[in-house]
């Protein structure tokens, strides 16, 4: 089953600090900031970011946020996206001369995104930001980073740096990311092709239409099956409406999902299906049933066994202790998160902690920066595959 508000927290949370600027080590406004201006200084930008985009995040799902993060902290998790990708990136941009920080002009780029809700979040470069960390190559130039592009353009890379300043593409054009196509499209990641996303009450996924715009959710969708459901882009708040006690569904069928606090909770099966009802969490170490979120506490699950397709089903369980670094992935019914937060699951089943540059590794995901090049964790550049 597909819930891809969580694309929307992989939109937020990938967001790059980019048109603000990164940290240098020295914690000064770096060689190529205008002299004598004042304002935020490279090094403190990651946590001012961080502090930024949460805000934006949080006005634009409420406290639901805390349900996609899976116990993560939304600033703490940012920061290290920052310091593990952007602070790399703008300190070789600063240093060959390829953009310039205006720290004068920074602060109007954070207050943006605090203020900014869905909208900050769903922008490209919004204009304060590109007024504060402009690049200086123009179209046809080299480039190793889209944001060394002059105005709305991006790098465009195959396999070898440098790449080539270019227009930002249109419709239906081969993409790698959502930065490489125009204002108000994005990347898919299915087809990478550059896709309008599907507005309020459109056709989301399945096997041919696109994601839901920013601040809307694919409700009903389902990507396990063959062909992938498609589903519905609904507004959050229809979507989180049930009450305790009232039944639930991730598909539409029998009532929506429930309200923030409130956990669908598996309660029977038939030959008609799974039925729930929206319950209260429990705590920890209670007794516990299948459910989506979990009823129970940041950082344990509900140890209803997966179903192994012959037997009864089990939908009732204990909250445990997500598994650790280095431990298997949590194996349950209904759990959303197979390893304790800030950990992800490989491949074999192994919980693996994320991981900073310089780090080994197997796997984007188990990289704060989200890149893993060469058995190591480094910032993404343009050219990376």
């Amino acid at each position: 089953m597909r819930l891809s508000l969580a694309s929307l927290l992989a939109l937020a949370l990938s967001t790059s600090a980019a048109a603000c600027g990164s940290t240098s080590d020295d914690g000064l406004n770096g060689p190529d900031a205008d002299a004598g201006e004042t304002g935020p200084t490279l090094a403190e930008l990651p946590a001012k970011v961080a502090t930024a985009q949460c805000a934006a995040l949080t006005a634009c799902v409420g406290p639901l946020v805390d349900l996609f993060l899976g116990g993560s902290d939304c600033e703490a998790r940012v920061k290290k996206q920052i310091d593990n990708s952007d602070i790399s990136q703008w300190q070789a941009a600063l240093d060959a001369g390829k953009a310039t920080y205006h720290p004068s002009k920074a602060q109007a780029c954070i207050d943006t995104f605090a203020n900014g809700g869905c909208a900050a979040l769903s922008s490209r470069d919004p204009d304060a930001c590109v007024a504060a960390f402009d690049g200086t190559v123009t179209l046809g130039g080299a480039c190793t980073y889209s944001f060394e592009c002059t105005g709305k353009a991006f790098c465009k890379a195959d396999a070898t740096c440098p790449g080539v300043c270019s227009a930002r593409l249109t419709v239906g054009q081969t993409c790698k990311v959502d930065d490489d196509c125009q204002d108000g499209l994005s990347c898919d990641k299915d087809s990478k092709l550059c896709t309008q996303r599907g507005g309020l009450n459109e056709v989301c996924k399945g096997p041919t239409a696109p994601d839901c715009a920013t601040g809307l959710m694919c409700y009903g969708s389902d990507d396990q099956k063959s062909p992938p459901v498609a589903g519905t882009c609904k507004a959050v708040s229809t979507v989180f409406a049930g009450a305790e006690g009232a039944s639930c569904s991730f598909d539409g069928k029998s009532g929506p999902l429930c309200a923030t606090g409130l956990m669908c909770a598996f309660q029977s099966a038939d030959q008609a299906g799974l039925h729930a009802s929206c319950v209260k969490p429990v705590a920890s170490g209670a007794a516990c049933k299948a459910s989506i979120p979990s009823m129970c506490p940041k950082g344990e699950y509900c140890d209803a066994p997966k179903y192994s397709g012959s037997g009864p089903l089990t939908l009732d369980g204990h909250c445990v202790a997500l598994p650790t670094d280095g431990q298997a992935c949590a194996q349950a019914l209904a759990a959303t998160d197979a390893c304790a937060p800030d950990t992800v699951c490989d491949s074999a089943g192994t919980c693996h902690a994320i991981a900073a540059n310089g780090a080994a590794c197997t796997f984007d995901d188990a990289c704060w920066s989200a890149s893993c090049q060469s058995g190591k964790c480094q910032a993404h550049t343009a050219c990376t595959p």
